[in-house]
């Protein structure tokens, strides 16, 4: 019939009806059908294509928002995400606080991301940015010196406004995202201890290292920037023996919710989130009841009952009616329901080239840390799985998919050898959202003739593990990143 559109849902007739919305509309963004910043079609037309009453659909709704998928706007309906937010990549790697990892293995992961910021933020900031930044930085190295004359109060703020500013220097979003859920996941690990407390050795080896971290960000992307992170780890190393833990910053004042104006719902969802990373409950404990939330947080009971069905969406919390609400004792994360390729979708949309630069970013963390810490054997193996991708690309009858798998093998043995379990969970996650942007990069390789190029950028990083060079790491991912653009990759 004239005037009609193709509708671009099935009816469902399944338990669990507004996760199985939430699948096909994840899948729908995933696959091309729904386009970032489009709008989603009104309610009547939605509960007439899928089959289902309007209040599983506005629970799909809730879920969706709870992910990050979709914004509401109030008087204007219901949009797909088209930009990168805290709450688009938060569930995304909501997994990592099943990990509890130990104090060295978290300082680790800090400094192999702070790696990766520096090189991009030398390489792409504004001179006058990264210029400034490295004058700050040997601002508070100075006061340092003289620590009695100092507010830590104050000192404190300063350090937490640099961070901010270290995170936005290269306009690289997705991985400051990350490093600031790391550190809301991460929590019980930070102490803010008083100057006082300090040896002046201590603190003498602390004012060192903010140098070195201004020098390194001042003179570019070729800095020996690994000097300066094994300086940092071995500075947390004896604040450790000292203390029991990492020292840094206090984090109270800087949690996103506070400042982005997240509805009660979402404010209340991450302080119960907060406390569950913070180990406040036990893994299969009962969660507390509606009205000892209410007397906590100070809202109504649909706030709670909101913020609950998004812990539960998300994987964390399970319903068991009569029973009351259960902390999962083996959390699915994440959720089956959703489409992982729908974030890769999102992130490419306003500017894919930030979603390669975000790839490349974990890939130098994981270079970086796999340098630190892989033995001569695996450095050996990874040299044979790299040469191994380089005979089937090479091969005078190539086959893509063989090139598929040998490709995955090369990340999975990189993966591995960095031996870090947050850092290698964290580039398993982004491998999963990236899977199409990578056999597409093999495809374009073959497509163009430039099989070559590629095979010579993997086997450079085989080379640079063998023979430990760790300060050639910049150079090579820089150049990956522009391999990568070169085969317009970035035009999907």
């Amino acid at each position: 019939m004239a005037g009609q559109t193709t509708p671009l849902f099935s009816s469902l007739n399944r338990d669990r009806v507004p996760f199985t919305i939430v699948h096909q509309i994840t899948t729908a963004i995933a696959e091309g059908r729904l386009l970032p910043g489009s709008k989603l079609p009104p309610e009547a037309e939605l509960t007439m294509q899928f089959g289902v009453g309007r209040n599983a659909l506005r629970e799909a709704i809730k879920v969706l928002e709870a992910y990050g998928f979709v914004v509401i706007r109030r008087g204007e309906g219901t949009y797909i995400q088209d930009s990168c937010t805290f709450e688009l990549l938060a569930p995304l790697f909501m997994h990592l606080y099943r990990l509890q990892p130990d104090v060295m293995h978290t300082a680790e992961y800090f400094l192999a991301l702070r790696h990766a910021q520096m090189v991009f933020n030398t390489s792409k900031a504004d001179s006058d940015a990264v210029l400034e930044f490295s004058r700050d930085l040997r601002a508070i190295s100075r006061e340092l010196e003289t620590p009695a004359i100092c507010d830590p109060n104050e000192l404190y703020k300063r350090m937490d406004r640099l961070d901010r500013q270290r995170d936005s220097l290269s306009g690289q979003l997705p991985l400051a995202r990350i490093i600031s859920f790391s550190h809301l996941i991460f929590s019980q690990y930070f102490l803010c201890v008083e100057l006082k407390d300090y040896s002046p050795q201590l603190l003498q080896k602390v004012t060192d290292v903010l140098l070195m971290e201004a020098i390194a960000v001042s003179s570019g992307a070729k800095a020996r920037f690994g000097d300066y992170l094994y300086s940092r780890l071995e500075l947390f190393k004896e604040e450790i023996e000292i203390y029991g833990r990492m020292i840094t910053t206090p984090q109270r004042n800087s949690y996103f919710w506070e400042t982005i104006g997240s509805t009660s719902s979402k404010r209340i969802m991450w302080e119960l989130l907060l406390a569950i990373f913070n180990g406040e409950y036990e893994p299969g404990s009962r969660f507390p009841t509606e009205p000892e939330m209410i007397d906590r947080y100070h809202v109504s009971r649909n706030v709670i009952r909101e913020a609950t069905k998004c812990l539960e969406a998300l994987g964390l919390l399970e319903i068991r009616r009569p029973e009351g609400t259960f902390l999962c004792s083996e959390p699915n994360i994440p959720a089956p329901f959703i489409n992982l390729r729908a974030y890769g979708r999102i992130l490419s949309a306003q500017d894919a080239s930030s979603f390669l630069n975000f790839k490349i970013q974990i890939r130098d963390a994981v270079l970086y840390m796999a340098n630190c810490n892989a033995s001569k054997e695996e450095r050996t193996q990874y040299c044979e799985v790299c040469e191994h991708f380089a005979d089937v690309l090479s091969s005078p009858e190539i086959e893509p998919r063989l090139c598929y798998h040998a490709l995955d093998n090369v990340n999975a043995q990189l993966s591995r050898m960095c031996r870090n379990p947050i850092l290698q969970s964290v580039n398993e996650a982004v491998a999963g959202i990236a899977t199409e942007s990578r056999y597409l990069f093999i495809d374009r390789a073959i497509e163009y003739g430039r099989q070559k190029e590629v095979i010579h950028s993997y086997l450079e990083e085989a080379e640079l593990l063998k023979e430990y060079r760790a300060d050639d790491i910049p150079e090579v991912m820089l150049r990956k990143v522009e391999l990568w653009k070169s085969l317009e990759i970035t035009k999907v």
